[in-house]
């Protein structure tokens, strides 16, 4: 789909606007590829994050609605 978005700005002479979309499709094929190499990190045992490690917060303590 980005492909065709960055294809479709070039072709109406937008070439800036292609260069993002383009750089933000290699951000985030980086982004899933490190997602990808944390995931079997952790299920390998290699690796435990710290979000993994830190105490979760009991169900009552967390705010559904602030507004109410």
């Amino acid at each position: 789909m980005y492909a065709q978005l960055a294809e479709g700005f070039e072709a109406k002479g937008s070439a800036v606007d292609a260069r993002q979309v383009r750089l933000q499709v290699r951000d985030l094929d980086t982004l899933i590829k490190e997602m990808d190499i944390t995931q079997q990190s952790i299920e390998d045992g290699t690796r435990k994050p710290v979000f993994l490690l830190l105490p979760s917060t009991p169900y009552q303590e967390v705010i559904i609605d602030a507004q109410a």
